[in-house]
């Protein structure tokens, strides 16, 4: 568990079981640390002279125990196991099911036959200005920002194609439209130009470049899209196809934990290089030469080009795939509690509910799709549920491992488990509407169980499917 929101999750706890008996059982770390008097319960009567005038101590108040269903390790204890689901060659095999599902745009980017000029042209246009989003960069859109926006994605300078392979130097944003700028609502909140995040050390096929010079066209493992320059090296493409197999072959290390690590170079690039500190979200993979404790991560030099240094790792959680058991799956999910929502990965400090789903899994080795209505159609045992009633829906989740993927419209959890007859799940979500108009503010990942929301649009109400990917079948 990610150690550094505890007291936040504790407090929280206390705070909601004094205040809020009638609303949804959730566990949210970024609500807020309650005031004192929340906390504790009101105000303690003020203390009572003795007959000598001396004032007597107030009784010192008992502490609200924290439900069992709050705690994470609970659920790792209580309702997992150490029995291997599936082993890595039964993973591979998934993997080249899903990726055999033209649907998903899943794929080992070595397998990808050379683009033609007209097919890249078409996938550039496939993604337009959202016309239904008002404000850029805070102020009203104009007809003049549009034209700027898809003027740079430099259409006419599609006439033969230059492929070429790279790999990412940094945790960057993947945008719909060659832009720095933020498509949004009048709030402000979500960016609807991005389309996905990606980790350190992914491999990219480049595919165009924009008006301004700035941004590359790619094709990534799950999306295309626009991605910066300066977040990328080009490589060769023997270097290119030794990312892509290592990442399906499993031959990698892997980050069991988001959050800043430091790597120090191998000796012999210790004379030229310094160490690297960097924030990696967890199910990040490095590439490994050997069985030693040596990663190869990629860095762009001034050319644009990617150096592949090899550097030593001194933490215990960047290590080889784990054994596909609940105990990991769980274990690994609530690491995450507390991670700030971000739509699309925009902010690398955050995630939204479908990288949350994709990172815990990749460290098992699955390769899954980046959005929800993809992991939905993954190649795993599946049922749809959404003619069950609640009762009906309810008493079906309750039979399912730990692990379980749930899914509704646009939202996709894992199951932790059952608490007192009720599923619960682990999930990264923004805000949910309440009976009494007030919202739900969770912006984060958190654990509830499914009856969040208003009387019948609950989440129990809206399941659509349940997808097995423990089942193995």
């Amino acid at each position: 568990m990610n150690y550094r929101f505890l007291p936040v999750l504790l407090l929280f706890a206390v705070f909601f079981l004094c205040s809020c008996e009638e609303r949804p059982v959730v566990l949210s770390p970024t609500a807020g640390a309650p005031s004192p008097s929340a906390a504790t319960g009101p105000t303690d009567p003020p203390a009572t002279p003795t007959a000598t005038g001396t004032p007597s101590p107030s009784p010192t108040p008992t502490p609200t125990p924290i439900p069992d269903y709050l705690i994470p390790e609970w659920w790792v204890e209580n309702r997992t196991s150490d029995d291997v689901i599936l082993t890595y060659s039964q993973i591979r095999q998934r993997n080249k099911d899903n990726a055999s599902m033209t649907s998903l745009r899943l794929l080992n980017l070595s397998t990808v036959k050379p683009y033609k000029a007209t097919q890249v042209a078409g996938l550039i246009k496939e993604y337009s200005f959202p016309n239904n989003r008002e404000y850029i960069d805070g102020r009203k859109v104009t007809n003049a920002d549009k034209n700027l926006v898809t003027g740079n994605r430099n259409l006419d300078a599609l006439k033969t194609l230059n492929q070429r392979y790279a790999v990412v130097t940094e945790n960057a944003s993947i945008k719909m439209l060659p832009s720095r700028s933020r498509v949004t609502n009048e709030d402000g909140k979500y960016d609807y130009l991005q389309e996905s995040g990606e980790n350190i050390g992914e491999p990219l096929i480049v595919l165009h470049e924009s008006k301004d010079g700035e941004w590359y066209f790619v094709r990534a493992t799950d999306c295309f899209g626009w991605i910066l320059k300066t977040s990328v090296g080009l490589c060769s493409r023997e270097q290119f196809d030794e990312v892509c197999n290592a990442f399906y072959n499993g031959k990698v290390r892997c980050a069991m934990e988001s959050g800043e690590y430091t790597f120090e170079p191998s000796k012999l690039y210790s004379s030229v290089r310094p160490a690297r500190t960097l924030y990696i979200r967890l199910g990040t993979y490095f590439l490994c030469e050997d069985d030693s404790d040596n990663v190869i991560i990629p860095t762009r030099n001034s050319d644009g080009n990617a150096d592949f240094i090899k550097y030593i790792v001194r933490s215990e959680k960047i290590a080889k795939l784990l054994p596909f058991t609940t105990r990991n799956v769980v274990k690994l999910a609530t690491t995450l509690l507390g991670m700030p929502y971000s739509w699309g990965d925009e902010d690398e400090l955050g995630m939204d509910c479908s990288s949350t789903v994709k990172s815990i899994y990749k460290c098992f080795g699955f390769i899954l799709p980046r959005n929800s209505g993809s992991q939905r159609n993954i190649s795993a045992a599946k049922k749809d549920i959404s003619k069950l009633d609640a009762a009906e829906k309810r008493a079906y989740i309750l039979g399912q491992p730990a692990g379980t993927l749930l899914y509704m419209q646009g939202h996709i959890m894992v199951l932790l488990g059952e608490y007192d007859g009720e599923p619960y799940v682990l999930h990264n979500t923004t805000n949910t509407e309440l009976d009494d108009g007030t919202f739900a503010e969770f912006n984060s990942c958190v654990i509830t169980d499914l009856n969040v929301g208003k009387t019948g649009n609950l989440y129990i109400d809206r399941l659509l499917t349940t997808i097995n990917i423990t089942t193995g079948k």
